[in-house]
């Protein structure tokens, strides 16, 4: 990376193999209220994260060992370790609601402009998308014309039919008339719903047979 390139995306090059970020912002936030990713340190030998924390006094304070980053190629780089919490364990803010902590990971290119920090422990878990210095811009394609998505939604759908087979395993037919049904969502017109239904037969096989405009999405229950 040039030295004009490091002045333009705002960041300070701290001697041989080293950038630093510290005015970072992202395209998208999950999870991380109250989270702030104060320095982000591009080297040779690791990428760092410094994260400070504002919440209600004693709040939860975890990050998993599947927290992770992803540069713009889709690259990913793991965690390495963590300084101020330990990886998987719950800490808890102070009682003024502070907290902060470092996260080290695998090195990622020096010349990284945008990326994702996110921690795959779960669904709750907090996740950044798009963080970049505040200064450079990405560049998002633009749309070059403005269409009428009315228009574009009716001819996108065609009329078809669905024939479904199945056996449900382990079916007893003492168990008496059983009935497989099925739901399907069109977007023509509107959100519309069509329902259909079938006779399980006493082998547990079934046949149904279903009206749809596609694209559709549906579902199958018992």
């Amino acid at each position: 990376m040039t030295a004009m390139a490091v002045c333009l995306l705002n960041a300070q090059l701290y001697g041989c193999g080293e950038v630093t970020y510290t005015n970072l912002q992202s395209l998208h936030e999950e999870n991380a209220w109250g989270w702030t990713i104060e320095r982000v340190v591009l080297s040779d030998t690791a990428t760092v994260v410094d994260f400070s924390v504002s919440t209600r006094p004693y709040s939860r304070v975890l990050v998993t060992s599947c927290v992770y980053l992803s540069d713009e190629e889709a690259r990913l780089y793991g965690v390495k370790g963590a300084e101020g919490l330990t990886l998987n364990k719950e800490h808890y803010a102070s009682k003024e609601g502070k907290a902060g902590f470092r996260l080290v990971f695998d090195p990622m290119p020096r010349n990284t402009r945008i990326f994702d920090l996110i921690d795959g422990g779960g669904v709750t878990m907090p996740r950044w998308y798009g963080l970049h210095d505040s200064a450079y811009r990405p560049d998002f394609p633009v749309a070059e014309e403005v269409v009428d998505s009315q228009e574009v939604a009716d001819d996108s759908f065609c009329d078809g039919r669905a024939v479904v087979r199945g056996t449900i395993e382990g079916y007893d037919p003492f168990w008496g008339d059983g009935f497989v049904n099925a739901v399907t969502h069109s977007l023509r017109d509107g959100y519309q719903s069509k329902e259909a239904s079938a006779l399980v037969q006493s082998d547990g096989s079934f046949v149904l047979d279903l009206e749809l405009e596609h694209p559709v999405w549906g579902y199958l229950k018992g």
